[in-house]
Formats: structure tokens, C-alpha cells, sequence
């Protein structure tokens, strides 16, 4: 739809009315806050500074140095925060879609409430009542900020899309500018906005996918980190507010009680969760080479912020539900937010490394971007709310088995309250600065950290007109060359022009993947090739199977990663012979791509690749427990058997978490379960198996936990599971259970408290928060006597537990 109330006006007069704007905004100054620092030799100046834009929470900036940046005003106000509503805990954890939400809050503000509701909510449709319409009229926009002069500093501030109001909106917390359209986050729905007829407003919006932002959750644990992957689609994230969203081919994705991330392609379609189990992740991104990274925050639990190498079907291990744990926390007394270390749980994919609080924005140099001393590292924005302790971090990370390890992590810009930070064309950091607090106010800036000289360079002038110019006149030769460009930027651009070409220029590209001496070249060439075959434009896959066997690790990888993810059959020989590579991360292309082509009879070379890993490199056994799950369909009850009774601990643990995942996809039941306790020797497979049972599987099958008195007698976790099992039963007889529990002296002395505990709350309404039910009401029981005499004799005899 056009927006009316610029049609027909002349351009000239939008932007005599703009330049008059920023003549009444005043000068921007040129001031950074007390106590900023940057590194020797670069320079900070100030792009923008309010009232051009406030509250700034993400930033994307376009080829010509034009800023898109949104504003938040729903921030608890409109987009609430359970911490304000914790009576509403019992009913919010019971929301599984975003209608729940926005049926609870129908209910519980409605008009006749309007006296209890003006306690936390604003009369913002001035009706003279306080109710959920007043959910419905705040929106967070999108400003697109413009330097007319090139001076380095905004002229003019437009507002460029704003009407996200529904009654679920959430915070405008990502934006994306690529190839002429601005993609939004804003829960519930990724947008795609598009200004048809120049006036920089969008006139045409569409929602291209929708159903994220399920539970109300914290404040600032919205949908983020909007970015371009190297295989052309678009990439996001949703934090633990959640999501339950159906495809365009009527899949369902329900994570409602963990961060995602999630991709797809331009149009919306194919939407897939990647990684799952995160709590707050907010931006993304990819490195040269196309491995992607997200930074997590950590649960004020004492734990702290999570680096996260991002691989397809990966877990991080939380659930919405720990954050409001108090006596037993399993994400804290499980170590779950740690890197790896022994005896830590099976199922999840660790941290790469902890670092510094509050981690937001997340950029990654694109080859030319500050300095040749600031190549090849991340940039990420760390938000505290407060001066001290904000800042602007910059990391590196090495490759390290199949996966990485944090090689360098330094302060670079310290005691600025930054919240996004993204390259422009002339290969200065953009930083978004919040200016202080957490609440919603009119301050906000845009920095811009350069050095003088770089910016003067050759190759940086070289990068900005070619940004700046675009790729569409240019010819395939030319589009070719750039792919060896310094710039990714550049070099992503060339190859996105030539995948649009389709079959027309694969000869051309598979010639430059086998023969040029450039590296990025050949990468390139590759990824492209690789978008040409997901459009269907040709048999193209082919041409990728000689570089399995190239001399270039790197090369030999990148194809293994393209023909694994299109799931190649081709392929499947050559898979075979790598998963024996010298190199792991190539064997974690091999069995990952193993797995998608689906040919069951590399079942023996995945549980040989499982042998020979010994459950060390945990990502390598990732990629093998990948492939069991897509491999097997487990219909079998004798192949889960079979696979419960092998001899190696590292089989049984790899087809344990293989079990669970399926499990949770709905495409197991727990029957399974009951063969892979037999005959279980190994203790932390067996840990593995009765976290399987109590936190994923239905709770019918909990008396496999609850009716096995042996597991008692072991220590965490599977006690303490073995407990709240119990406890979360409805039959009397767990009530005498846990008092008999508690009088073993040879338990430990902390099992015995958790036991009392449990038998203290049994007739109350009860809110484990484990498991896989996060909150449960049971009706009251009549205890039996014979209990309660039992329970008054043990906390006499045990006071001193207490």
C-alpha cells in the first residue's frame, strides 16, 4: 500500500522539508563522553546524536553510508517484562503459541481491570480506561539517517517505517538493508519492508514469517541479529521469549521456551532452526570463511556471557523455565554455561568461551575495515546499561579440533553504553550509543570510529566506490575478479550477481573454484555455485565433487559444507573416505553431510567415526549423533536396543543424545527409553539417558525414574531428577517414598535436604521448573497418616539437615 501522505510530492521538497529539519535540530556535537577511549591512532567522532534518533537498539548501514537505526518506546512499556508480573509466572509459562499470550492478555487487562491495570500501564489511547488496546498503540520505528554533505555527520533523520503496534509487539531489536529492501524483527513477525517509490519511507510491508515472542519473558530478550549468510539466505535470532511458527510447508517449529537461531530464504520460505537452547542471543555473525558465531547472554545466576560456535542442530542447554529456579538450579549446579569440561551434560554444545557481560551487537571486520591491526576480528557491543562497565570488545577466534577456541579477547572501546555496532562502506565502525540506563528515554548517538589514514587509502577508496556503484552493470569477467577482493563486502556482492546469472556462468565458476590461485576466489565460487543449485537453476553439484579431494584443506571443507547441507548423493563415497581426514572439521562436513543424503548404509562408518572420537571433540561427535538421527528412523524398537547394548561408551552416549533429539521432535515416543536403561554401565551415559527421561520425555514415562529405587543411590544429576520425578508424581505412595529417602545416612547430606524440601511443598501448588512440563497445578492430596507421622519423626530426627 502507497503511503498517502507523500504522494504525489516532489522529491525536492521532501528534502528542502528535511534539510530544514536538521537546520531547526541544531549542530551535531562533536563531544564523546567522559572517560571514552578508543585505541591509539583511531578517532571517534559523532555521526548523530538525538533529537535525530533515541533509544537506539540495532543499526544496518546501506552501500552509500545511509544508517538505518531503530528506536525502541515499547520497551516495558508496551512490550512488557514478566520481572514487573511474576504472579503472572503460573499462567506465562503455560503459553506455547503467541495467541496465548495475546488471549492472557485480553483476559487479564481487560476493560473491567482497568483500576488494576493503570498500576503498570499507560492510558495511551487516552479512552479514559487502562486496558490491553493500550498495548496497541505505541510503535518502535526505524529512522534512516543521511550525511547530504559528507562531512561525516547525519543532515537529516526521516522516519522510515514505524506502525508496529499489534497487541504482542515487541521491540524493533533488528534491521538489515540489502539489495534495496530493509528487513525488521520485530516479535512477532520478520518483516520485509520495502520504499517503491522513493520518497525513504516504506510504503510496502509484509510479514514473512510469524509466531515468535511466546512467553513475555525479560525485557531486551527479543528477535535480533538480522544478517546476510554467505549462501545467500537470511539468518536471525530469537532469545527465550521463544517461538512457534509454521512454515510455508505446514512444518511446525515449536521451541517455546528456548532462543533459536533461525534461517531462510529472501521470500520468507524454508524457514529452519539451526541452533536451539540459547537464552539471549542477539546479533550474529559470519567470519571470512562462513562459520557463524553468536554471543549469549548469561541468567544473573552468578554464571556469565556465552561465545557459541553456531552448527545445524546444536543445543547451548537452556530453557526459559532456570531463570526462575531458586533452591534447585540446573543451569547453575549443572555447569551448563560453562566451555566443556568433565562430567558436564552430553546433549548440549558448550561454550567456546566466557566473556564480559551484557554482549548485543556483534560485527565481524570485512577485510578492510579500521586497520590492518583490526583484520580478521569480531567487534561486539557490551550493554550494561550504565557507562562503566559498557564498552566495545574485540575478539579472535582460531579453529581448534572441528570447532574454535577464543584466541584473543581486548577491550576496544571502554565506558560507552553501546548496544550495535556495524562496518560502512568506508570501513569505519559505526557504534550505537544508548547513553545510559536501561529504561526508555530521548538520548541516544551514532559514533563513528575510523583511522585518518586508512580512510585515505587506496584500497579503502577502492572498496567505497565499488560499494557505492553496486554490481549490476558490471560484466561476469569483471563480477569474477571481485571475488578475490580484500573486502567480503565486495566479495559477497560479486557472488550474489553471479548466482542470479544461474546456469550460465557455472562453467565460468566451476573454472575458477578448480584453478584460481586465490583462495577467496575459489570460496566464493563455491557458495555460489552452491545458491545456483538451491534455486534449481541445473544440475551444478557436480562440478564441486573434484574439489573433495583438493589440497587446499579449506577448499576441500567449503565444498564438503555445501554438498552436505543440499544433502548431494554423489557425495556419499567421498564422505565416506573423509570421515578418516586428518583434519576434523572436515570430517564434521562429511558425516553432517552424510547424514542429509540419507543412505543408511554409512551407518557403520559413523559408528567407527563415534569409536575412534572417543566423545572428545565434542562437535565432531555432534556431527556424528546428526547423522544417527537422520540415518536411522528408529521405528526399530531392536535398533534403539541394539544401539543401548553396544560396548563402546562413546556409541552408547552418541546414540543416547540421538534418542533424546528425536524424542523432542515428537518423532519418538518414550517407549524407547524403557531399552536404554538396560544394561547401562558407564555413569555418565546413564546420567545422559535419565536426563533424557525426566526433561524431554512425556511424564508418563517418569515412572521409569520414579518406580527404579536403584537410582537413588546415585549422585547428580540423576538423584536429584530421580526426586523431582517423584515429587511431581500424583501418587501417594512417592510421598512415603521421599521421607524413607531422606532417613538414609548414606545419602548425601544436600539430597536429603532437597528430599525434605519436596515433602515440605507436597500439598501446594507446584512450580519445579525442570523437566519438560515448566509448571504444573495438581489438586491437593490427602496425605495418609502413616506419612505424616513419618515426615514429623524424620524432621526430628534429621533437624540437623535443616
Amino acid at each position: 500500500m502507497k503511503n498517502a501522505e507523500h504522494q504525489g510530492v516532489p522529491k525536492i521538497f521532501l528534502w528542502v522539508g528535511a534539510i530544514i529539519l536538521a537546520l531547526k535540530i541544531g549542530p551535531v556535537s562533536a563531544d564523546i563522553p567522559p572517560g571514552m577511549t578508543v585505541p591509539t591512532g583511531l578517532k571517534a567522532t559523532v555521526f548523530a546524536e538525538e533529537p535525530m534518533l533515541a533509544s537506539p537498539v540495532a543499526l544496518s548501514i546501506d552501500p552509500h553510508g545511509n544508517v538505518y537505526v531503530t528506536q525502541t518506546v515499547r520497551r516495558k512499556k508496551s512490550a512488557l517484562d514478566i520481572r514487573a508480573h511474576r504472579d503472572w509466572l503460573p499462567q506465562e509459562l503455560r503459553f506455547e503459541t503467541v495467541e496465548d499470550k495475546a488471549a492472557f492478555y485480553r483476559k487479564i487487562m481487560a476493560s473491567e481491570f482497568s483500576d488494576r491495570t493503570a498500576r503498570f500501564l499507560e492510558d495511551y489511547n487516552q479512552d479514559g480506561i487502562h486496558d490491553f488496546k493500550d498495548l496497541m498503540v505505541q510503535s518502535d520505528k526505524i529512522h534512516l539517517l543521511k550525511d547530504l554533505d559528507g562531512d561525516g555527520r547525519a543532515d537529516v533523520s526521516m522516519v522510515y517505517a514505524e506502525g508496529f503496534n499489534s497487541i504482542t509487539a515487541g521491540v524493533a531489536a533488528g534491521v538489515l538493508y540489502h539489495n534495496g529492501e530493509v528487513y525488521a524483527t520485530v516479535t512477532p513477525d520478520l518483516w520485509e519492508l520495502k520504499d517503491t517509490d522513493g520518497d525513504d519511507k516504506a510504503d510496502q510491508r509484509r510479514s514473512l514469517s510469524t509466531g515468535y515472542g511466546v512467553h513475555i519473558a525479560y525485557g531486551g530478550h527479543d528477535m535480533h541479529g538480522l544478517c546476510m549468510g554467505p549462501d545467500g539466505r537470511l539468518y536471525w535470532t530469537i532469545a527465550d521469549m521463544g517461538m512457534n511458527v509454521e512454515t510455508d510447508g505446514g512444518k511446525r517449529l515449536a521451541y517455546p521456551n528456548e532462543g533459536c537461531v533461525l534461517r531462510c530464504n529472501l521470500d520468507g520460505s524454508e524457514v529452519e532452526v539451526i541452533m536451539h537452547g540459547l537464552r539471549n542471543p542477539q546479533e550474529l555473525a559470519f567470519d571470512a570463511y562462513g562459520n557463524l558465531f553468536t554471543l549469549d547472554n548469561d541468567g544473573d545466576m552468578g554464571d556469565r556471557e556465552r561465545w557459541m560456535h553456531v552448527v545445524d542442530g546444536g543445543d547451548g542447554g537452556w530453557r526459559n523455565f532456570w531463570q526462575y529456579q531458586h533452591d534447585q538450579r540446573t543451569w547453575i549446579d549443572e555447569n551448563l554455561w560453562k566451555p566443556a569440561h568433565a562430567g558436564q551434560a552430553a546433549y548440549i554444545l558448550p561454550a567456546v568461551a566466557n566473556v564480559s557481560d551484557g554482549p548485543c551487537g556483534l560485527t565481524f571486520n570485512p577485510g578492510t575495515g579500521l586497520s590492518p591491526r583490526y583484520y580478521n576480528y569480531f567487534f561486539s557491543a557490551h550493554f550494561t546499561g550504565f557507562q562503566a562497565g559498557s564498552s566495545v570488545r574485540a575478539y579472535q577466534l582460531e579453529t581448534s579440533g572441528a570447532s574454535f577456541r577464543l584466541a584473543k579477547d581486548e577491550m576496544f572501546i571502554n565506558r560507552l553504553v553501546a548496544t550495535d555496532v556495524e562496518f560502512g562502506p568506508d570501513g569505519s565502525l559505526f557504534v550505537t550509543d544508548w547513553v545510559g540506563g536501561w529504561d526508555v528515554h530521548d538520548k541516544g548517538r551514532i559514533y563513528q570510529i575510523h583511522h585518518p589514514d586508512h580512510l585515505a587509502s587506496d584500497l579503502v577508496l577502492n572498496t567505497k566506490q565499488i560499494l557505492e556503484t553496486g554490481f549490476q552493470n558490471l560484466t561476469s569477467d569483471e563480477l569474477l575478479a571481485l571475488l578475490g577482493h580484500a573486502d567480503r563486502r565486495v566479495r559477497q556482492g560479486a557472488q550474489f550477481a553471479l548466482a542470479a546469472q544461474g546456469g550460465a556462468i557455472i562453467e565460468k565458476l566451476s573454472d575458477t573454484a578448480l584453478k584460481s590461485n586465490n583462495q577467496f576466489s575459489r570460496i566464493h565460487s563455491i557458495w555460489a555455485i552452491g545458491q545456483i543449485a538451491r534455486a534449481g537453476k541445473g544440475e551444478t553439484l557436480t562440478h564441486l565433487l573434484p574439489l573433495l579431494k583438493d589440497a587446499d584443506s579449506e577448499i576441500l571443507a567449503q565444498a564438503a559444507n555445501v554438498l552436505g547441507d543440499a544433502g548431494y548423493p554423489d557425495a556419499y563415497q567421498p564422505f565416506i573416505n573423509l570421515l578418516e581426514h586428518e583434519n576434523l572439521r572436515i570430517r564434521f562436513f562429511a558425516a553432517m553431510g552424510l547424514g542429509k543424503i540419507g543412505n543408511r548404509a554409512a551407518l557403520p562408518s559413523i559408528y567407527t567415526l563415534l569409536e575412534a572420537n572417543r566423545n572428545q571433540d565434542l562437535y565432531l561427535r555432534h556431527a556424528g549423533i546428526m547423522a544417527l538421527v537422520r540415518l536411522n528412523d528408529y521405528s526399530s524398537l531392536r535398533a534403539v536396543q541394539k544401539l543401548s547394548l553396544q560396548a563402546s561408551p562413546a556409541i552408547q552416549m552418541a546414540g543416547v543424545i540421538a534418542v533424546r533429539k528425536l524424542v523432542e521432535s515428537g518423532e519418538l515416543s518414550g517407549r524407547e527409553l524403557v531399552l536404554l536403561l538396560r544394561n547401562i554401565k558407564d555413569k555418565e551415559v546413564l546420567a545422559e539417558i535419565v536426563r533424557t527421561i525426566h526433561d524431554v520425555a512425556d511424564e508418563k514415562w517418569h515412572y521409569l525414574l520414579t518406580g527404579n529405587s536403584s537410582l537413588f543411590a546415585e549422585a547428580d544429576p540423576i538423584a536429584k531428577r530421580v526426586l523431582n520425578a517423584t515429587y511431581r508424581s500424583t501418587d501417594n505412595k512417592h510421598v512415603t517414598a521421599l521421607a524413607q529417602f531422606s532417613l538414609q545416612e548414606n545419602a548425601s547430606r544436600d539430597l536429603r535436604i532437597e528430599a525434605l524440601k519436596l515433602l515440605g511443598s507436597w500439598t501446594f501448588r507446584i512450580f519445579p521448573l525442570s523437566g519438560n512440563t515448566p509448571y504444573i497445578s495438581r489438586p491437593t492430596i490427602a496425605i495418609p497418616a502413616i506419612a505424616i507421622a513419618l515426615a514429623m519423626a524424620l524432621i526430628r530426627t534429621n533437624s540437623a539437615l535443616i
